[in-house]
């Protein structure tokens, strides 16, 4: 039996030429690991990666519905619901009506939830500097265009 390191170069190998040629198998690998690069850096402090994701999404664009966190976020509406009760509990968020809308609620950060935000993401950023320190500088640069294009088609 070959040992287990043979095993994995076999399977390296295996990926690196499937990348070649499919490069989406690229994509999905290298998102699962910052997914659990994320996981690590919020778990940390208590958090998951979706409340984290959330916290982001409420510090960086302002106060939003329900539906548009699910949207950011891409997580379905029933994932969100427990995602902001959680984060409700915890006092990192208040979730008030919408004025304009009874039926929705609008939700806002709160000052814990901007301390627990910016401890998260002092952990997730020496974490990210390690994933992208095989990449230079430019390199990093040109990967923030192609998932701009990938990401967000209108803004090409």
């Amino acid at each position: 039996m070959e040992g287990s390191g043979a095993r994995f170069s076999r399977a390296e190998e295996y990926f690196r030429t499937l990348v070649e040629h499919r490069q989406i198998v690229g994509l999905c690998r290298a998102g699962a690991a910052a997914t659990r690069m994320g996981e690590t850096a919020a778990a940390a402090h208590g958090l998951g990666l979706t409340q984290f994701l959330v916290l982001g999404m409420l510090a960086g664009a302002g106060p939003g519905s329900q539906q548009e966190l699910s949207e950011g976020v891409r997580t379905d509406r029933t994932t969100m619901v427990g995602t902001v009760d959680a984060l409700e509990r915890a006092g990192l968020v208040v979730r008030e009506r919408n004025p304009t809308d009874r039926r929705a609620y609008i939700i806002t950060i709160t000052d814990s939830g901007r301390a627990a935000l910016k401890a998260v993401e002092s952990e997730a950023g020496a974490l990210e500097e390690a994933f992208f320190e095989p990449l230079t500088a430019g390199e990093r640069a040109q990967l923030v265009v192609l998932l701009t294009k990938l990401l967000f088609p209108a803004a090409r």
